[in-house]
């Protein structure tokens, strides 16, 4: 996936990426966790995992196939947020990090949700080597 149109992403190869981490993959949902499917502007997928733990992936588009933002949300079997990597820019400059768009959502230690830089995780194949490492 290349950087295109100042800073943003292509569209996932999701063929690839089951392809490619199919060891971890045990099932795959054509919605997302609000229950969704895709639409031709957007793509909702949800991965469940061998730990059981589970991807919920929200990809909007802007023409020639460029992701507009994502939502990508690992949550635990219970159904509860993990962590959050997402790249919809906030206005709000409280709300902004380092890495805009791109950043994390994590529930520090006294359950408040934290909004962190992300210099790392911006491709969908980057947040999945981050949950092989996670699960391995």
């Amino acid at each position: 996936m290349k950087n295109n149109l100042k800073g943003k992403l292509e569209k996932s190869n999701f063929k690839l990426i089951e392809k490619e981490f199919s060891d971890l993959i045990l099932t795959v949902a054509e919605i997302d966790q609000t229950g969704m499917g895709s639409r031709p502007n957007v793509t909702r997928k949800t991965y469940t995992f061998k730990d059981n733990t589970f991807l919920s992936i929200t990809e909007r588009y802007i023409s020639g196939g460029i992701i507009d933002y994502y939502n990508y949300d690992l949550y635990n079997s219970n159904e509860e947020i993990i962590i959050k990597f997402h790249s919809e820019p906030h206005q709000n400059k409280k709300q902004q990090t380092k890495t805009e768009p791109y950043h994390i959502h994590k529930h520090n230690t006294l359950g408040v949700e934290d909004r962190l830089p992300n210099y790392v995780y911006k491709r969908l194949t980057e947040i999945f080597e981050y949950i092989k490492s996670r699960i391995d």
